[in-house]
């Protein structure tokens, strides 16, 4: 696994963790969520295109 993916099993299991615990509101939760995802999708067409 690489530092990409170690970085989104962080924020994927602390986003968990909150909801467990109910330490955060949804909005934020889901607002962590979908920035993540479009960074790393970001990344991952750039990877691809420029190799």
């Amino acid at each position: 696994m690489g530092i990409k993916g170690l970085i989104r099993d962080s924020i994927m299991t602390y986003v968990g963790i909150q909801l467990l615990v109910g330490g955060s509101d949804n909005f934020s939760l889901a607002m962590i969520l979908i920035i993540t995802a479009i960074i790393f999708t970001i990344i991952g067409f750039l990877r691809m295109r420029y190799g």
